[in-house]
């Protein structure tokens, strides 16, 4: 099992370096913007099958504007960006995380970016046409949870809310 022990000296934003032990990484851009970031990988993943694994950061000199963010991302990530910020997964989870808060403008936010990226994304649909039949936008309700029918016949969570809208109206 190859667990993560160094930074990986070939997997990095363009704003990185690393030296040569591959434990120290130093930050070389601007800072100016939310793109102008700098992330990088360990030189393996965590296994998944690995049910506790402990690792440590030293932030030494946080920077002027303080943006700092550890994580976790997939391979597939772009890190010349904010990890987490602007992928798929990273907007289904936080559109997800915010309806089940209550906080539906900030979830409608995120799943209309989801939305952007994959147009048919059954999840985002379902939960912005909740998140809209909540806010009682039934209009921008009907519009989304009348698209999944054409993407899943069988969807009959869509066929119940859409009796409930037509309830409302």
């Amino acid at each position: 099992m190859d667990l993560p022990t160094a930074w990986n000296l070939d997997d990095k934003s363009t704003y990185l370096s690393v030296d040569s032990s591959g434990l120290r990484v130093n930050y070389e851009g601007l800072g100016k913007s939310n793109r102008d970031v700098g992330a990088i990988r360990a030189n393996n993943p965590i296994p998944p099958y690995c049910k506790l694994f402990y690792f440590e950061v030293d932030i030494i000199d946080e920077g002027k504007n303080k943006w700092i963010g550890i994580g976790f991302c997939k391979k597939e990530v772009n890190l010349n960006g904010m990890p987490g910020w602007y992928d798929d997964d990273a907007l289904k989870f936080r559109g997800n995380f915010n309806f089940i808060m209550g906080r539906y403008e900030e979830a409608i936010i995120d799943l209309t970016k989801l939305l952007d990226i994959e147009p048919n994304n059954k999840f985002a649909l379902r939960y912005r046409a909740e998140a809209y039949y909540l806010m009682e936008k039934y209009k921008e309700s009907f519009n989304d949870v009348n698209k999944l029918p054409k993407i899943d016949t069988s969807d009959e969570w869509a066929s119940k809310l859409l009796a409930k809208i037509f309830e409302k109206e």
